[in-house]
């Protein structure tokens, strides 16, 4: 009877665990930076009418998109010519 009863304990303690899960956080434009190297790739949060490159990734305010290259952007030569 006894096991009966810590049985019971753990099983519920186990599936109030597993019921919870885990819970996505998406990232913030901003955050989608953190491991790029280049900083003609740094994305930030502009109008979508603006925006020629977006990054599919990235949290945003409304009507904004997470914009990786503007629409009159510029290829900077010098890092152009590194690769």
């Amino acid at each position: 009877m006894m096991r009966k009863v810590v049985l019971i304990c753990l099983l519920a303690t186990l599936s109030i665990g597993f019921l919870q899960g885990h819970t996505y956080k998406p990232l913030l434009c901003e955050e989608t930076n953190a491991n790029i190297t280049r900083s003609s790739l740094l994305a930030q949060c502009v109008n979508q009418d603006e925006c020629f490159i977006n990054r599919p990734v990235g949290l945003c305010p409304k009507f904004e998109v997470c914009c990786v290259k503007k629409q009159d952007f510029n290829i900077d030569e010098v890092e152009y010519m590194e690769d």
